[in-house]
């Protein structure tokens, strides 16, 4: 009688599972993650426009930057710009540069680094591949003249051995650089001249005529638009109109030069500022605190305007 029962038992449970069978589900496969994609940066040739250049294509596994060097004996240098890129696949991303620091080749780097500042060399280091090779591509700068603002600057100074001395000019071509007598507070007749190539010139030498003088005096870029090599204003060779639709011209007043310098302690920030003891500048400007990078300078974190002569205990306010 047991026997039966249980037997009886066994084919209800057996009838049981053979008519759901075909209800069972089968196993769903868990869904695999795909690899990541290698990092890699896809970047041209290209001219410097408007101060950017543009890297086509950057692949990173997560955000990091996307960081700009200059060439420095053949291998990446000094930073001269950086932006976040964010997980995944980036196109055509633009990247603000030093256009005064862009070398003809340029590095286009992959970084790690949180959002925020960039702190390379302290971190931020380099992204490296499967085999622990830095993720960096290099690229050729064209010709930048279209991008470089022509500019001039000097400071005071003494008229010595009849010469007057220019500190900086900027040219997008031959030109020439004219110093000009003072007529009623407005450029006048000229008293000097020298002819510079395109691009930045330093330490530019000037022979005046010093009786013609005045107390105050004006560099002028001038075209050499005539024939070339001969200084021919008024007919010709007119002042250079720069982006803002004004001469590029600086004036300076004759008097002892006045040099340029800084001095400041070591110290800590407080209340979000530092204190610079002395700033001693040839005319009205700026200072500025930077970040400290190998071989660079870093964004501009804090700045302050500053008159010409001696400035003392100047407080700077740091965005911290």
């Amino acid at each position: 009688m047991k026997l039966t029962l249980y037997f009886g038992l066994l084919v209800i449970l057996l009838g049981a599972c053979t008519s759901q069978a075909a209800r069972i589900p089968t196993a769903t496969p868990m869904p695999t993650e795909e690899p990541a994609a290698d990092p890699a940066i896809d970047v041209n040739d290209q001219a410097v426009e408007e101060g950017t250049v543009t890297v086509a294509q950057v692949t990173v596994a997560e955000a990091g930057w996307l960081v700009i060097h200059a060439d420095a004996d053949g291998e990446p240098g000094p930073v001269i710009g950086q932006t976040r890129v964010e997980a995944g696949e980036s196109t055509d991303v633009s990247v603000e540069v030093d256009t005064e620091a862009v070398t003809d080749t340029l590095y286009a780097m992959l970084h790690q680094g949180e959002e925020g500042v960039f702190e390379f060399p302290d971190s931020d280091q380099p992204v490296t591949g499967v085999d622990d090779n830095i993720i960096v591509e290099a690229f050729a700068i064209e010709d930048m003249t279209h991008d470089i603002k022509p500019s001039v600057q000097v400071y005071q100074q003494l008229i010595e051995d009849g010469v007057v001395t220019v500190a900086r000019v900027v040219a997008t071509e031959p030109n020439w650089l004219v110093v000009r007598a003072d007529a009623d507070g407005e450029p006048g007749p000229v008293i000097g001249q020298t002819r510079v190539e395109s691009g930045e010139s330093t330490g530019v030498s000037i022979e005046v005529d010093a009786e013609a003088a005045t107390d105050t005096l004006y560099v002028v870029l001038h075209e050499d638009s005539g024939e070339i090599g001969t200084f021919e204003y008024p007919d010709d060779d007119q002042p250079i109109i720069g982006p803002e639709e004004q001469a590029v011209v600086d004036s300076f007043t004759l008097g002892e030069p006045v040099t340029p310098a800084i001095e400041v302690d070591a110290q800590t920030i407080e209340n979000g500022t530092v204190t610079i003891e002395q700033v001693v500048v040839p005319e009205r400007g700026w200072i500025s605190i930077h970040p400290a990078e190998v071989g660079t300078i870093g964004p501009v974190i804090g700045q302050a305007l500053l008159e010409a002569g001696e400035n003392t205990d100047v407080v700077v306010e740091i965005d911290v």
